[in-house]
């Protein structure tokens, strides 16, 4: 529209969509929520008042009461809300989160999320990451984020803030050479997790198409308390390994060292589970079991040197695009850490030798002797300020 003023100055106005503050993922589903308003039955006769009823909680799910409601109703009658919102895949992470607090002991475990985008940096995962952490109850959280821009401040602020993340599975918008960009990246990366109490639960960790070196990444990832399987596809893999191919051992540090777990990435088994890069190569499962399968792999080796591993409930999140970029001119290379043993005497501070010695001495009976020539005369240091 436009409008003229006495001056003759013309002035045009526009609208924009207004755009919601809610991040549109909680409520993504993959198939079509039924409104009871514009529902028409297809079958013959009129819908019964149960199929109704039905549609209309189903509809009213997302109910800002519902949360502090939900919980005074019977399970048998919940249920079959439940069970109609995945039957017609309108079961969105919100409302799973909401059953999943009402009744825990009730609701499957794990939960799957798909955020689509094409180009660009991490804009939603500050979002994303808000409504996880923000559940009422204990979870991991599986994250695959591929081909977009990722960046130091991603990796020491944005992913830090993920709390009780297990599995994390980068891909760099590749194509470019960084000149040391993203070894200085990573490195910076480990000394944030070092001098602060994040990623206790991080496992596995797969860093693809990053232009780093294998020494400077594994000495930056061993800041990392319980990692276990970590993947470089990088184009300096091969030959950053060529010294280490008799024994094995990559790097070795007090926290662990990492040794190079064999692979065999032609094969196609899909019942060679143990094998990390026929399972991330997989084309017959989806990104979430995957991870689901890598973490599995973790878990059975961190059991057996009767370490913790968390079983609590997995949110899976898929952002990115949804399939990976093959580069021809990088190589991908699995590693195994081996943790060092606890030993007693290794947790008690080491004493010098003086230190010793002195153990059995009054601290009360020890003098202050002073070096042959430093002793002054009072008289003579005042007769010094006087001159």
């Amino acid at each position: 529209m436009e409008k003229h003023n006495a001056n003759g100055q013309v002035y045009v106005e526009t609208t924009t969509q207004a755009q919601s503050m809610v991040t549109s993922w909680l409520n993504n589903c993959t198939g079509r929520e039924e409104n009871p308003k514009s529902y028409r039955n297809t079958g013959p006769g009129v819908a019964s008042l149960y199929a109704m009823a039905l549609r209309t909680c189903t509809w009213n799910i997302h109910d800002r009461g519902m949360p502090e409601a939900l919980p005074h109703y019977d399970w048998e009658l919940v249920e079959r809300i439940y069970q109609r919102l995945k039957e017609t895949d309108t079961l969105t992470f919100k409302a799973w989160s909401v059953f999943k607090t009402a009744f825990p002991g009730k609701i499957e475990g794990n939960y799957q999320v798909l955020v689509p985008q094409k180009a660009g940096g991490l804009g939603k995962i500050d979002s994303i990451r808000k409504q996880v952490t923000s559940l009422s109850f204990d979870s991991l959280t599986f994250l695959c984020i591929r081909n977009l821009q990722i960046n130091d401040v991603n990796l020491n602020t944005d992913l830090l803030k993920f709390k009780n993340l297990a599995v994390l599975v980068l891909e760099q918008l590749g194509g470019k050479k960084c000149g040391g960009e993203d070894d200085r990246m990573i490195k910076s990366w480990g000394m944030s997790v070092a001098t602060t109490n994040y990623f206790q639960k991080l496992t596995v960790l797969s860093l693809k198409h990053f232009d780093i070196s294998v020494l400077e990444a594994l000495k930056g990832l061993t800041a990392f308390p319980v990692l276990v399987l970590c993947n470089l596809d990088s184009r300096h893999v091969k030959k950053d390994l060529e010294p280490f191919l008799r024994d094995g051992k990559v790097y070795t540090h007090p926290n662990g060292w990492w040794r190079q777990k064999l692979t065999d990435g032609r094969q196609r088994d899909p019942a060679a589970d143990n094998d990390p890069e026929i399972v991330w190569s997989r084309s017959d499962i989806t990104t979430h079991r995957k991870m689901e399968l890598l973490y599995d792999m973790s878990a059975k080796y961190l059991t057996a040197l009767s370490m913790n591993v968390s079983r609590d409930p997995i949110i899976s999140i898929h952002y990115g695009h949804t399939k990976s970029t093959i580069y021809t001119s990088r190589s991908s290379v699995w590693f195994m850490r081996t943790f060092p043993s606890k030993r007693l005497d290794q947790s008690a501070p080491v004493k010098r030798e003086a230190d010793l010695e002195s153990g059995n001495k009054d601290p009360t009976s020890k003098k202050r002797k002073l070096r042959a020539g430093k002793g002054q005369d009072i008289g003579s240091l005042l007769e010094s300020f006087s001159g």
